[in-house]
């Protein structure tokens, strides 16, 4: 009481009546540091080097408090230059109440040390694996390190270097065969939508979370490119789709339509069984459960010892970059899919990717023809043989653009690879032979129709497009409901016209030819199916 009623009089007598009732209150709350700052303040204002009382610095956070304000965002909000948005918010804050707050998570930040970090260290369950050891000690190092700077709550980080438990090796990955992969997407018990998901996992590399966030307007069909900004490195990046996965979602899209199912551009492309979005828990489980139910028992996929873990959902990964590299695609390429930012995660694939190459296991099927549901709404092939009208006595002329400049140039001009992940741009709108024959010169071509299931044709377009000129293509149909064919006969020639919902792929070395050249649509007067 003596110090407090001194403290009251010192500042009476240098006339600051003002400031005795803040100050003693001040004085009888404080102890030990706190007190002396009181103390101080009086003597500055008494000896008029300070004008009023300096206002009181907001008290110190605790651990618990820190690690709230960093995984809600709100951190970020204050520090946009030098705190990041984490991406894995919420994975971080569930380990920070199970493992960190229970422990120190009353602890104000000043007065954090090794020793508090070193007992969250040993609470931690014996059984965890080094990567759920490594992640709690970054989370305890990374408060430090904010509260160093930009926060500037303390003056010293409390944690050495050399806390951070060292990276894991790593156990033994599994990948599936090519083989496998065309077993689990032909597997009836398997639910189509979870294979269309494994499918395109399989081929394009994405993360699962990547990948369960994809919405349609992600997607461009017509090209054939994805286009991914939201990811986990927050780098947004984007690539040609393989051929075979462009022509299945165009099918999963119209089979899903054809159910009534809303594919809007803010749909997501894949859900489950019971049309949800699909959630990331129990991913890995229902993974193997599906490589079960589709007959594939090769054993050290589901082998779990001190080297080798079980196969993974996120394991499509291991099954894209080791089938790519297996069959020729460079780093870079793969690289542009996966994300990954260094040759080190790719290198990791190399050994198995040598052994698949060894081995001659071959590429995976193309998505489109290895799950039968979305072969059959691709199911009416129309193979064109080269059989176009053709004078007896000039063979092959018609099929010629050298008579004529003002053709396009001929096919081995254009490019038609379908090497790489090249997109499908074209979309048939008719052809027409070159010259004109008498009717009498027609010869009739042969076509080969598979027809689809009855209720699996969708009930509109997959794509539309132009044919490029004398291209050379693989004419795949997408609907049973109409005439497919249409024969226009005009007394001197015939004009076959291929109707514009149809689909297709150009021609490889074991698909048919057909060679022709745009002209507008006449007016249709009967329709026939050769």
């Amino acid at each position: 009481m003596e110090l407090l009623a001194g403290l009251a009089r010192r500042l009476r007598d240098a006339g600051r009546e003002d400031l005795v009732e803040e100050l003693v209150d001040r004085a009888a709350l404080a102890e030990g540091r706190a007190l002396d700052e009181v103390m101080r303040t009086v003597d500055l204002i008494i000896s008029g080097k300070l004008a009023g009382v300096p206002k009181e610095a907001d008290p110190i956070p605790t651990i618990r408090q820190l690690g709230t304000l960093w995984t809600s965002g709100e951190l970020r909000k204050q520090f946009p230059d030098h705190i990041k948005k984490k991406s894995t918010a919420d994975d971080d804050a569930g380990r920070f109440e199970k493992h960190v707050y229970p422990v120190i998570g009353e602890i104000p930040i000043d007065a954090f040390t090794l020793d508090h970090a070193n007992l969250v260290m040993a609470g931690i369950p014996a059984g965890r694996a080094p990567a759920t050891r490594r992640h709690i000690a970054q989370l305890l190092h990374r408060i430090c390190a904010m509260a160093l700077f930009p926060l500037r709550l303390i003056k010293t980080n409390p944690l050495p270097e050399g806390f951070l438990p060292p990276i894991p090796s790593g156990k033994a990955k599994s990948w599936l065969y090519p083989d496998e992969d065309t077993k689990l997407l032909c597997a009836k018990p398997v639910p189509l939508a979870w294979r269309v998901f494994y499918g395109f996992l399989h081929r394009e590399g994405l993360r699962f979370s990547e990948a369960v966030r994809l919405t349609w307007a992600d997607l461009d069909l017509e090209r054939g490119v994805l286009v991914l900004d939201k990811n986990k490195t927050e780098e947004p990046r984007a690539w040609a789709l393989s051929l075979g996965v462009v022509v299945g979602l165009r099918a999963w899209r119209a089979l899903r339509e054809r159910d009534g199912i809303l594919v809007g551009p803010n749909e997501p492309v894949f859900i489950n069984e019971r049309g949800k979005p699909i959630q990331e828990n129990h991913a890995a489980r229902r993974y193997r459960e599906h490589l079960m139910l589709a007959r594939i028992t090769r054993g050290i996929l589901y082998e779990r010892t001190t080297m080798r873990q079980p196969i993974r959902a996120h394991d499509t990964r291991a099954t894209f970059v080791t089938i790519s590299l297996a069959n020729g695609k460079s780093e870079a390429w793969v690289m542009d899919r996966t994300g990954h930012k260094s040759s080190l995660m790719i290198n990791r694939y190399r050994r198995a990717a040598r052994t698949a190459a060894e081995l001659h296991l071959g590429d995976l099927k193309p998505l489109h023809e290895a799950i039968p549901e979305l072969a059959a709404v691709l199911a009416i092939s129309i193979e064109v043989t080269p059989s176009l009208p053709i004078s007896p006595t000039t063979p092959g002329d018609a099929l010629s653009s050298s008579s004529d400049p003002s053709l396009p140039p001929p096919a081995d001009d254009l490019p038609n690879s379908t090497a790489g992940n090249e997109s499908p741009r074209e979309t048939p709108e008719k052809f027409v032979p070159e010259r004109q024959t008498s009717s009498s010169e027609i010869t009739k071509p042969a076509f080969s129709l598979l027809v689809a299931p009855p209720g699996l044709e969708p009930g509109r377009p997959l794509g539309q497009g132009i044919l490029k000129a004398n291209q050379e293509y693989r004419i795949v149909a997408n609907r049973v409901n109409e005439g497919v064919l249409e024969t226009h006969r005009d007394g001197s020639h015939a004009l076959l016209t291929i109707q514009t919902h149809l689909l297709t792929i150009p021609l490889t070395r074991t698909n048919p030819p057909w060679k022709g050249i745009r002209e507008p649509r006449p007016r249709a007067q009967t329709l026939q199916v050769l």
